[in-house]
């Protein structure tokens, strides 16, 4: 395995992360459902891709980061 050493799973998780990805995915479907699907609600492929990209980083952006290395 040629990323071993970037698998940091005990040190992430003795510090309260979750590292599986149900928490992420289920963040996710919760995050575009409820920016993509309100009432009356249609998006073109183009639209919603633009959006998607848009909600998704200003989520990213509000969040902390996890320190790489420690």
């Amino acid at each position: 395995m040629t990323h071993r050493h970037r698998m940091m799973y005990a040190s992430v998780e003795a510090k309260g992360y979750h590292i599986g990805s149900g928490v992420i995915e289920a963040g996710c479907k919760s995050v575009v459902k409820a920016r993509m699907g309100g009432a009356g609600m249609r998006w073109s492929t183009r639209g919603a891709e633009a959006m998607l990209h848009l909600t998704a980083n200003w989520h990213t952006s509000q969040q902390y980061q996890l320190p790489i290395g420690n």
